[in-house]
């Protein structure tokens, strides 16, 4: 065990001595940047906020195994420990989860500390066009379209991303270390900027990985069906990763000057979203209704 990492049973006990205690509990290192700097910028007092990695969830293995290598998981897990365990609410807990593949299975989870990202993951606050702007002025310096342009161009690829990986994580049938990656198959132009993307093709490959070809049809058809009854709008179908991933294959393509890593981009980009503008969407601002004094 890390020295550094909390138990559950000392986080239980720091409850019960200071039940008081402002702790906001997030999946990985994105999200606690991103909490903690609209804690900063809004003044928000005596919040600490954790990452999966600063807590030892291992008491709980033996009994669910399978949430060991899911760190969304291991917070709805936290979730219910604090529940069986306090039976006063813990005002100032809360444990944030993105909405993932759930909403649109229809099981979103419930829990009394659980607050759930308005869009698929934290990322998606990046989304938008005023927030690609400012890292297109103020990072890259230069690049041929906007941020506008540039929600237009990756917002299908994306979508086709999500519901590619929809119909191969059905039923649990391919593990994530098989899936290959999307930037085996989209192809960038240059010269006329534009990015395509096949997602049966990809589909095989990955099924090519498991020895499974002969399952694709079946996997087509969870792709098509899954595509065709979405309803939810498009910031709930394309997860985060995805995103920073093709934003960065793109910008590696037409113009990486600067010499930018993923990491690199992640992190300059959530340096330009404003934070002004955050605080209107729910989750932000229920987070300040519930810990401004």
């Amino acid at each position: 065990m890390n020295e550094l990492q909390r138990t559950l049973d000392e986080i239980i006990l720091l409850y019960q001595l200071e039940p008081n205690t402002k702790d906001i509990f997030v999946e990985g290192i994105s999200d606690k940047l991103i909490l903690e700097r609209f804690i900063e910028k809004n003044g928000l007092d005596d919040i600490k906020v954790l990452q999966v990695h600063e807590i030892n969830f291992s008491s709980l293995y033996t009994q669910n195994p399978k949430i060991k290598s899911n760190n969304r998981a291991k917070l709805i897990e936290l979730n219910t420990l604090l529940e069986s365990n306090f039976s006063e609410k813990l005002i100032g807990i809360s444990i944030i989860i993105d909405r993932d593949f759930d909403e649109v299975l229809n099981r979103l989870p419930l829990g009394r500390y659980l607050y759930v990202t308005d869009y698929n993951s934290l990322e998606l606050y990046l989304f938008n066009p005023h927030t690609l702007d400012i890292f297109y002025k103020n990072i890259i310096r230069s690049f041929p379209i906007n941020g506008a342009e540039t929600i237009r161009l990756l917002t299908p690829i994306l979508i086709d991303n999500f519901f590619v990986r929809l119909a191969l994580k059905k039923d649990g049938h391919i593990p994530d270390d098989k899936f290959t990656p999307f930037n085996k198959t989209f192809l960038i132009d240059k010269s006329k900027l534009k990015v395509t993307f096949d997602p049966h093709k990809h589909i095989q490959k990955v099924l090519n990985n498991v020895r499974k070809t002969s399952e694709l049809q079946d996997f087509i058809y969870h792709f098509n069906e899954a595509k065709e009854k979405a309803s939810f709008g498009h910031k709930n179908i394309i997860r985060g990763h995805d995103f920073i991933a093709l934003l960065y294959e793109l910008i590696n393509k037409v113009n990486n000057s600067i010499g930018l890593t993923i990491d690199t981009l992640e992190r300059s980009m959530f340096q330009c979203i404003d934070y002004s503008k955050l605080k209107t969407e729910p989750l932000f601002s229920n987070l300040l209704k519930k810990y401004q004094v």
